[in-house]
Formats: structure tokens, sequence, C-alpha cells
């Protein structure tokens, strides 16, 4: 049985190690674990980084040290170009299987057949994209492929927006009240849900992604612009519509 080593038990590291195991025999590495563990780690077929995107700088010159030539790296940031970019400096030899899953252990409690998977296709070699779709075939996922730069900005629109918007409304003081409307109980489900995830994560998503400021930033115009819309004229109640 092929070797999967994880490197990071967060909340997604543990979500993947619960759906590969027996897929894989595992070993795992985190942050307070012995070196020797590491070790062991850095032996496995596959590793995969479950950590975020500020942690590459120190686990990528580590496992350099230590893998062979045929060691595969699995890499499942919820951004791209950067990870790439970090890998080719680190691990310049290692063969790369670069994925972001579309879920985790919050939006797929009941299990991963039919998720979405999106895999970079301008990194890794044909042979391990070919191995790679049989497994994801047998765990029942929908995968998707483009490359990098693709991911990242359509991901800057999806991800980075969401989330700051969400961000926003939590800072803001969203909050539940004795009644509430349907539109508004949208709101705070996705408060709700942007609440589920790390600071970390948060960082990665926002920063990592090179095209976010230009989002985040039109966005904040979009805010005002409307703003001021609303703000220039004095509301006058007492007109009628007259459109037929």
């Amino acid at each position: 049985m092929r070797t999967l080593g994880i490197i990071g038990q967060g909340s997604f590291g543990k979500f993947t190690a619960k759906h590969l195991d027996g897929v894989f025999k595992l070993e795992t590495y985190d942050v307070g674990d012995h070196d020797s563990q590491f070790n062991r780690v850095s032996e496995c077929d596959y590793i995969l980084l479950a950590i975020p995107l500020s942690a590459y700088h120190e686990v990528l010159p580590r496992l350099a040290k230590k893998v062979t030539p045929d060691t595969v790296i699995v890499d499942v940031c919820s951004v791209k170009l950067k990870p790439h970019e970090l890998i080719a400096e680190y691990l310049p030899n290692q063969d790369v299987l670069s994925v972001h899953p579309l879920f985790g252990p919050g939006t797929a409690p009941r299990g991963i057949e039919g998720q979405k998977l999106i895999v970079m296709r301008d990194v890794g070699s044909f042979m391990l994209h070919a191995d790679a779709q049989k497994l994801f075939d047998n765990l029942g996922l929908e995968v998707f492929q483009m490359d990098a730069d693709s991911h990242d900005n359509m991901m800057a629109q999806m991800h980075s927006l969401t989330y700051f918007v969400t961000e926003a409304l939590a800072d803001f003081g969203v909050g539940e009240w004795p009644i509430s409307l349907p539109s508004y109980d949208l709101l705070l489900s996705l408060v709700n849900l942007s609440s589920t995830h790390s600071a970390e994560l948060m960082a990665t998503i926002q920063q990592g992604n090179p095209y976010a400021a230009e989002v985040r930033t039109k966005l904040v115009q979009s805010f005002n612009k409307i703003d001021q819309k609303y703000s220039s004229q004095p509301f006058d109640g007492t007109k009628t519509d007259k459109a037929k």
C-alpha cells in the first residue's frame, strides 16, 4: 500500500486523514511532534501540505533535506501561484500534484462523494495526473482542471470577495434578532461559516492571492458609489410611482 504523509493536523489535515485512511498507509505530523515523526512523514510516497501558506517557508526547507527524488508533493492550498513559486524554489526536482478541494469539514460533514475538486494542470507529470484521476474517481469527486493563474483569478472573485464581505459583516456586528427575514438569515449563515475558518486561512485567501487586493478595492469603491447614490439627494416620500 502506498504511503501518505500529512503535514498539519488542523481541521483540514484531520479531515483528510479521516477520508484517506485505508486508501493509503498514513503518517501525520503537526507542530510540537518529535523530529522523528517528521522524518517518517518525509519518507512517504506522497506528502500532503495541510498547512497555512505562511508555514511553507519553514516546512519546505526541512522537507528538501529529507525527501527522495520520487517523493510527490501534494499541495492543497486555497491559492496556487504563490505555493507553486515556493515549492519550485525549495523543492525544484519534486513532482507536484496541486489541487484545491472546494469542500472541507464544515461543508462536507457527511462525506466527500460528489464534492468538487480543482486540479492544476500546469504542474505535475502526466503519469501523476493519470494516477490521481483514478483515485479521485474512486472517491467520487467531481474534478475540474485549470491553470494556477486562472484559478487565483477566479478565486479572488469567489473566495476572497465572499470572505471579505462576511468578515466585514461580522466586524459590523451582524447578529440575531427575535424575528428575521430569509434574506437576513442568508447573511447570518455566511457570517457563521466564515467564523469557522482560522485566521491563517483567511490571511492565505486575502494576502496569498495576487488578485485579491484589486477585487477588494473594487468592492469598496462599489459600496462608496452606492452609498453616494442614496446619500446625495434627500428622499421625497411624497412622490408617487407613475410608471405604467
